[in-house]
């Protein structure tokens, strides 16, 4: 009888890790979230920065990081001292969202160039490629009607054991996005994946948190130093559109 009864609670205990994985499963990856979420979501979140910035104003023409939880974790000041760096990064938001809120947080600051990593959230949301290209487009619209002289960095969607499952769609983004920079001089496009993908080309999970999908303090130091060339580019042709327009 201790025998049966050992067997029947392990097959117990297998089957509520099998149930509890998909849980897992569906944090990160939402087929067909994208139409449920409301632009206004975020509202408390961007009114909590708006205060800090009363509290303490950002530097105009700064180098200003929008997007999404990659750019909410990173330790700007750590790994940009050299320039003076605002984060507006919302973990989980998408590029549609970054638009939205960009009259709020971003504009008014009038940066000299903004790092912009979204995109991702958008992929495993089940949003079409094409809707998160026309996404891109309406914010890159938005920031060069008020902001003309503007550069921006474009940071590729990267990859994530987590969100592997969606990994084609990532890609087809991602081309997406490379191609709307290419037709534009004010945007560059920097292909990080071949940073984070392994010689399997799987995603190396020794740059990823516990969770397998955001970045750890490993990931954010292979990244930056790229990030950091692409910025130096970007705000010397800032400084010389300015100087043609002063002109």
């Amino acid at each position: 009888m201790k025998i049966r009864s050992f067997w029947i609670l392990l097959l117990t205990a297998c089957c509520a890790v099998a149930q509890d994985a998909p849980r897992r499963e569906v944090q990160w990856v939402r087929p067909g979230y994208y139409k449920e979420i409301t632009p206004d979501r975020w509202k408390s979140r961007v009114e909590q920065m708006l205060a800090q910035d009363a509290a303490n104003p950002p530097a105009k023409e700064g180098v200003l990081f929008a997007g999404s939880a990659t750019i909410a974790g990173w330790d700007l000041k750590h790994y940009f001292p050299e320039y003076r760096t605002i984060n507006r990064g919302i973990g989980g938001s998408m590029i549609s969202e970054t638009t939205y809120y960009a009259d709020q947080l971003i504009v008014p600051l009038r940066p000299s160039t903004i790092v912009f990593y979204s995109g991702d959230n958008d992929t495993a949301y089940g949003m079409p490629t094409e809707m998160i290209a026309d996404n891109f487009r309406a914010f890159v619209t938005k920031i060069h009607a008020a902001l003309p002289d503007t550069q921006v960095v474009v940071l590729s969607i990267r990859p994530s054991i987590a969100r592997l499952a969606v990994w084609d769609a990532v890609c087809a983004a991602n081309d997406r996005l490379k191609a709307i920079s290419a037709a534009d001089q004010q945007l560059r496009f920097v292909d990080l994946n071949p940073l984070l993908l392994g010689s399997d080309g799987k995603p190396r999970g020794e740059l990823l948190r516990a969770d397998q999908h955001h970045l750890n303090q490993q990931g954010f130091d292979l990244v930056s130093p790229v990030v950091k060339r692409y910025i130096a580019e970007a705000e010397a042709r800032y400084r010389r559109t300015r100087t043609r327009s002063s002109q």
